[in-house]
């Protein structure tokens, strides 16, 4: 499978989620979507991978935050994956049948599974990728694309607890940090490209691949 980290995001003052394109035994999948000012960079980036909006079959909303979904409707003939939780607390949504919705552990393709990383939101959910190849190239990797249970780079550090404020609970946004970081080594953050964490002497340390 091939994966290409479409738009890098950023944090703040100017919040951008990160887009990942995934493409599995034919299925081409975006993991969200970014903010609603960047569109044109988005189908420019898809552009770039011979790809239109109209390509993409899933689209999989780690939350819906206005930075991570700003351009889901970019993307006409896609299904929209999203927990239960997350789409019960968004009202304006309601009865939309473009939407699947999701509360478990699920592989959408042999190599794509999404599972709940609550405390960011109530129902978030994060992605990862086996046996991915980035751009179609190197050796075939695992690849957490976290949302924002990890929302940046400096969330990866032992110490990167400085989001928990943006947390709807903070104890269980700990609680899934820890448990991604203890597991997953390369990271596309909520807000950042990817990340492959270093493994010291003093433990794991980040670095941008």
């Amino acid at each position: 499978m091939d994966l290409s980290v479409l738009m890098a995001g950023s944090g703040f003052p100017r919040l951008r989620s990160s887009v990942t394109l995934l493409r599995s035994e034919g299925v081409r999948l975006l993991v969200d979507t970014g903010l609603a000012q960047d569109r044109r960079q988005l189908a420019a980036a898809l552009a770039g991978r011979g790809l239109g909006p109209k390509d993409i079959d899933l689209v999989v909303s780690t939350h819906l935050h206005y930075d991570h979904c700003g351009n889901h409707l970019l993307c006409p003939q896609a299904t929209y994956l999203v927990s239960g939780e997350d789409y019960e607390d968004t009202c304006v949504l309601a009865g939309d049948p473009r939407f699947l919705l999701i509360d478990e552990h699920r592989w959408l393709t042999k190599d794509v599974e999404v599972f709940p990383t609550p405390g960011h939101t109530r129902g978030h959910l994060s992605v990862v990728a086996h046996r991915a190849q980035i751009d179609g190239r190197g050796t075939p990797l695992e690849v957490l694309m976290a949302g924002d249970a990890l929302v940046t780079a400096e969330s990866l550090a032992p110490d990167g607890d400085r989001e928990i404020h943006l947390a709807a609970d903070p104890e269980q946004y700990r609680r899934t940090r820890r448990a991604l970081l203890e597991r997953y080594r390369r990271i596309v953050p909520g807000h950042g490209g990817l990340v492959e964490r270093a493994v010291t002497g003093g433990g794991a340390e980040a670095r941008a691949s």
